[in-house]
């Protein structure tokens, strides 16, 4: 990976009440994905190319493959999720996705986040479409609004794209680097939300693909939840399916919890992991606790003294919000920080 003089600030933290959330298992392979659509608050007629759920790697993703052409080809999709009149003040937006090699300066391969007022028209490219509207990141730039970052990340790898939304402020980070802060990158109302992918040529590329799109209203400040609650409940500490190894985007949340701890002394926290329940309990109790642990272990190797931490893993046994849902899943997958007295 090289980001060229872009911030090294990995600032984001997700928001904390899922609002939508799709990995594709609810599609079967080589089926449009049930929880998008293609109809569009706007009037255009352009053709899209077609998309479809493929498993990648053991999980599903949803593949857009570029036709052999010389044209900018491109497919346009909408959550089926109605926000209301607007999304929250503050909300996020994540999904893991292939940054494909790029061959030729003249291929940029993108996936743009379409974050949209449906009062606005168009019915011509040539409009503000997919610039104040949208944040776009792919393999070799970043967008917004007003701000244009370049770097070089066409490895053909999965990369994680974070959007962190307050007002009309827009910041996007790839793999928890900041490479977009844009202060005026967003019309406010957004009651639209969907996702562009979009090859500039297309002869001989690796198709585009993501998974994981996880929507999200941001919640409480850390030391807020702690005076109210009692507890810091974290939905930014993010593990793969199966596995107690902390994945990246997870340090600035994890950064967060070690400055307050840091910083007041009589503090101490048990860390309790929460599942879903995919798998059994059997199972999803001992790998909670191990991710506890893990947390505790990152804490501890960042100065955190290891007598004002302990753990425990609670699985399955205390859901948020029932599990019919992929949203309430996804709620359900928690590191709670409980304070001791």
């Amino acid at each position: 990976m090289n980001f060229k003089n872009l911030s090294s600030l990995n600032d984001f933290v997700p928001g904390d009440r899922t609002l939508f959330f799709d990995d594709f298992s609810e599609t079967d392979e080589g089926e449009f994905p049930r929880k998008w659509t293609l109809r569009s608050p706007f009037e255009f007629s352009e053709k899209k190319v077609p998309v479809e759920v493929v498993r990648h790697n053991g999980k599903k993703y949803l593949r857009f493959r570029p036709s052999d052409v010389r044209v900018d080809v491109g497919t346009i999709l909408f959550v089926r999720f109605n926000p209301g009149k607007d999304m929250p003040e503050r909300f996020t937006v994540e999904f893991d996705a292939v940054f494909p090699v790029v061959p030729r300066i003249d291929q940029s391969p993108v996936y743009q986040v379409l974050l949209f007022n449906g009062g606005t028209r168009y019915r011509e490219r040539t409009t503000n479409f997919g610039q104040r509207n949208a944040a776009g990141v792919g393999s070799d730039q970043a967008t917004s609004a007003n701000l244009f970052a370049s770097y070089e990340m066409g490895d053909g790898q999965i990369h994680h794209v974070a959007i962190s939304v307050n007002g009309s402020f827009i910041k996007t980070y790839v793999d928890g680097e900041r490479v977009i802060n844009d202060p005026d990158g967003l019309v406010r109302p957004v009651n639209f939300i969907g996702m562009e992918m979009v090859f500039q040529t297309g002869h001989g590329i690796q198709p585009l693909m993501f998974t994981n799109f996880r929507v999200a209203a941001g919640g409480k400040e850390i030391k807020s939840a702690l005076n109210t609650d009692g507890k810091i409940v974290t939905h930014g500490i993010r593990f793969d399916t199966g596995s107690a190894e902390i994945r990246r985007e997870s340090f600035p949340t994890l950064e967060r919890i070690r400055g307050l701890i840091a910083e007041d002394r009589s503090l101490r926290f048990s860390i309790e992991g929460h599942t879903d329940n995919q798998g059994t309990s059997r199972l999803n109790g001992p790998l909670s606790e191990r991710r506890a642990e893990s947390v505790k272990a990152w804490l501890i190797e960042k100065g955190i003294e290891p007598e004002r931490l302990a753990t425990r893993g609670w699985g399955q046994a205390k859901p948020l919000e029932a599990n019919d849902s992929a949203e309430g899943r996804a709620n359900n997958r928690r590191v709670e920080f409980v304070r001791l007295p």
